[in-house]
């Protein structure tokens, strides 16, 4: 039986630049491991996927992982030595999904950081 996956979408505390990503990752890991222990971590298995931008990024896991994954991602205070706190917006069972959503609430959020109105384009 194939087995169930979960994609959230997290933003950081700050941004991840290209270039310390790979370290982020591992203290990324490092910290939900420490959260989550061994047999958690290993039942929920949280990977991430993909960085949408600087901030955000999906965070797969499993059906079964999720509410673990989502307490961990609140209880982690510092990764790789670095105070951290991340928001998570909303999980789905596809990326195409989380993606759809993402493109919505980035056009909305620029809108408004642009001065513009959401729904009709006008300042």
């Amino acid at each position: 039986m194939k087995e169930k996956h979960r994609y959230i979408l997290v933003s950081a505390w700050r941004d991840i630049r290209e270039a310390e990503r790979s370290s982020f990752e591992k203290g990324f890991y490092s910290s939900m491991l420490g959260v989550l222990g061994e047999l958690g971590y290993s039942s929920a298995h949280p990977k991430i996927v993909k960085f949408l931008d600087g901030r955000r990024f999906v965070l797969k896991c499993t059906l079964e992982g999720k509410d673990s994954v989502l307490s961990a991602l609140a209880m982690t205070k510092m990764v790789g030595g670095e105070s951290a706190f991340f928001y998570t917006f909303k999980s789905s069972g596809t990326l195409l999904a989380l993606g759809k959503y993402y493109d919505s609430a980035h056009s909305e959020l620029s809108s408004v950081f642009d001065g513009k109105d959401a729904a009709s384009g006008a300042r």
